[in-house]
């Protein structure tokens, strides 16, 4: 009979905490879901965390879209890397900046005479170099596409460009570059301090 007594002041107990709790709009969809009301602490910090996770997976999905996009633009043959730097309207693109304590940045793409492709990067401010064709033009290709060069545009505006695209300071002691476009016009630039 005790047992009796004490499971029936245990169900009382849990009805009157039950009903006070109140109730929540969990799902945001005016339906009052009251299962909330039933979980255990643990139970709802399980969940918090979960939401952080659903949230941090939310934000990885929009990063993996970005690698996605990086990854459709790779390319995977010499025949890939002739059509993405066509699509940008270049033939050549070479860039040398030197810096007083003899370091240098020097980054080429081209399409040779016998319509091989040439690539590389020898950046020895930021301890880089790249010699394998394909992927010295994968690692470059997204500045060159963010570069955005034409024959119109005056010195200061390209070596402005240039610097902000790649990174660099503006203190070099020597800067070249030069652009040669798909339609056969080029450009040279050469700045000494």
């Amino acid at each position: 009979m005790a047992k009796k007594f004490q499971m029936t002041l245990l169900i009382i107990g849990l009805v009157f905490l039950l009903a006070a709790c109140g109730t929540k709009d969990v799902n945001g969809d005016g339906n009052l879901d009251n299962n909330v009301e039933n979980e255990s602490p643990d139970q709802t910090e399980l969940n918090d965390d979960n939401s952080t996770e659903n949230e941090e997976n939310k934000d990885n999905v929009g990063n993996n879209e970005n690698e996605s996009k990086e990854k459709e633009d790779a390319a995977k043959s010499e025949e890939d890397m002739k059509g993405l730097f066509a699509e940008l309207g270049y033939t050549k693109v070479e860039i040398e900046i030197e810096y007083d304590n003899d370091e240098e940045f020097e980054i080429e793409i081209k399409e040779r005479k016998d319509g091989s492709m040439k690539a590389k990067v020898e950046d020895e401010i930021n301890d880089i170099e790249i010699k394998e064709v394909l992927e010295a033009f994968n690692y470059l290709y997204p500045y060159i596409k963010e570069l955005n060069i034409t024959d119109a545009e005056p010195r200061e505006e390209v070596i402005e460009t240039v610097l902000r695209v790649f990174g660099m300071d503006e203190d070099y002691e020597k800067f070249e570059a030069e652009f040669k476009f798909t339609d056969g016009s080029s450009i040279e630039y050469e700045h000494k301090r």
